[in-house]
């Protein structure tokens, strides 16, 4: 039972690397509020170690989510033309030549 359960619970690597780096932001931003609320300085380097990896996360989310569509969208194009007929998808040719 306790094997079968390790199994399952294996996570992968980049998945390990990728919580990791959350944590250490998220200590780093506190770490950084904390001093901010104190000193009074330091906000602007504060903002900026939030918000350059929050806009890169986005915009790689972004462009993830817009190759994925793309895929689909090509998918269920293939599997409309097959069910018409009307292309050759071996060759991409618009017109089956008989």
């Amino acid at each position: 039972m306790g094997q079968h359960l390790i199994l399952t619970m294996k996570i992968e690597f980049s998945k390990l690397v990728l919580g990791a780096a959350v944590v250490t932001w998220l200590a780093g931003a506190v770490f950084g509020a904390v001093i901010v609320s104190r000193t009074g300085q330091y906000l602007g380097e504060l903002l900026t170690y939030i918000g350059a990896p929050t806009a890169t996360s986005f915009g790689f989310y972004a462009w993830k989510a817009k190759n994925e569509n793309i895929v689909k969208y090509n998918k269920s194009q293939v599997e409309k033309l097959k069910q018409l007929g009307g292309e050759n998808t071996e060759t991409g040719d618009d017109h089956a030549i008989g």
